[in-house]
């Protein structure tokens, strides 16, 4: 059965580095017919690792009720990432961010009552340890860890918790740990908390863009024993109702950026690769006001654009 291991310099399958160049792709923002074009034109790019969210209220739109067919098919996306020579790194929350709607959340958390979300809450982690064992049920045997060798090599431990709060970090984001291994998960367990709030037994993980190289560098000294992972590495930015599109990040940038990445000794994923598009009312609330709003496009100024042309940050990449 293959192995997976890591040190201060990289991720170790079966004894052989690897180095992970990986773009972010999420099926549910991508026509399922559209799914192998959009992953070929990231391996294309040079990348060896697709990342992708999954979106809680999506799949579990009521409770107990769960869809994973059509662009909602999980397993699949994951299938054709492998087929495509591929590793995947899976990002199941139970929140996300990803300016969409709750966060990934579903709406009826709201009717539960005395539920608390995103902490030690017995209803809130109830829900979240039923739907963490609802994915492992779709990817478990997907991992490279198994005799047939999956492209999950990495599962994220919800997302952004800049909270910096012990008793929680230990009570909530361990709890949702312990349930990912319940369910079946042997891969490395990452957070990207940008070290507000360390997890025992997962690998810290680092979202930005500015003064990457300097964070890098420090991430080393925080955490010498694992490798360092830019989890969200933002060749561009969203849009939101009211705004011009977004083009505040040139090729040569984002070049720069990639290289500073690089020259810390660290690994990426770029956040995102093909950015896709908010279907139905799926776009959610986002900082800034109070009234801010995703738009329908999620093109996200991406090297890969919302419908698959490849422009000057394509081939920056």
């Amino acid at each position: 059965m293959p192995s997976i291991t890591y040190d201060g310099q990289s991720f170790i399958i079966d004894g052989r580095r690897i180095w992970l160049v990986s773009g972010a792709i999420h099926y549910t923002r991508t026509p399922r017919q559209l799914w192998r074009q959009r992953i070929r034109a990231a391996k294309q790019a040079g990348l060896n690792c697709i990342e992708t969210y999954v979106f809680w209220n999506v799949h579990e739109p009521q409770p107990g009720r769960y869809r994973f067919e059509g662009d909602l098919d999980l397993r699949a996306f994951v299938q054709l990432i492998a087929e495509e020579g591929m590793y995947c790194i899976l990002r199941p929350g139970p929140y996300v961010c990803a300016e969409w709607d709750f966060g990934g959340l579903p709406a009826w958390l709201h009717r539960e009552k005395n539920i608390a979300l995103r902490q030690s809450n017995p209803t809130f982690l109830q829900h979240a340890a039923r739907y963490l064992d609802a994915v492992m049920q779709q990817v478990r045997d997907l991992q490279v860890t198994q005799p047939q060798g999956g492209p999950i090599l990495l599962i994220q431990n919800e997302n952004e918790w800049f909270c910096h709060n012990e008793d929680q970090g230990e009570a909530y984001l361990q709890e949702l740990s312990r349930y990912l291994r319940e369910a079946g998960c042997v891969v490395p367990i990452i957070n990207c908390n940008n070290l507000w709030q360390q997890v025992s037994g997962t690998i810290d993980c680092w979202n930005g863009w500015a003064d990457i190289l300097r964070d890098c560098r420090q991430f080393r000294l925080a955490q010498p024993d694992a490798p360092r992972l830019v989890t969200e590495l933002w060749p561009g930015w969203f849009d939101a109702w009211g705004q011009e599109h977004l083009r505040n990040k040139s090729p040569q940038h984002v070049l720069k950026r990639l290289c500073e990445v690089a020259a810390a000794g660290a690994q990426f994923n770029l956040y995102m690769f093909h950015g896709g598009t908010n279907f139905g009312f799926t776009g959610g609330r986002t900082v800034g006001t109070p009234d801010r709003y995703m738009i329908t496009s999620y093109d996200y100024d991406a090297p890969l654009t919302e419908a698959g042309g490849r422009g000057p940050k394509y081939f920056a990449v």
